[in-house]
């Protein structure tokens, strides 16, 4: 079975962003969310302090079968997610 590339860079950088966040109470995760509704899958990379939730799709596929469609890059997602992240704790927020 081959490795999932983009599935190990969505792990690692948001282990990694993870580790900066969690003093402040904000778990970062690779995640997968599955859509009943487009009956698609879609994975990403999610900020959720309890209170606040945001994920971040980097790509996406049918259900069953079907390809893997780039949303945007996994760097992109995270910059998204660390721009967040430093807008909310700014001073006077």
């Amino acid at each position: 079975m081959e490795r999932d590339l983009t599935w190990d860079a969505m792990f690692t950088v948001a282990a990694r962003m993870d580790d900066d966040a969690r003093s402040e109470g904000i778990d970062i995760v690779a995640a997968r969310d599955r859509s009943l509704r487009r009956w698609s899958v879609t994975e990403g990379l999610r900020a959720d302090d309890g209170s606040t939730e945001l994920f971040e799709p980097v790509r996406t596929r049918p259900f069953i079968g079907g390809t893997w469609e780039e949303i945007q890059p996994v760097k992109d997602a995270a910059a998204n997610i660390g721009a967040f992240l430093r807008n909310r704790s700014a001073p006077g927020r």
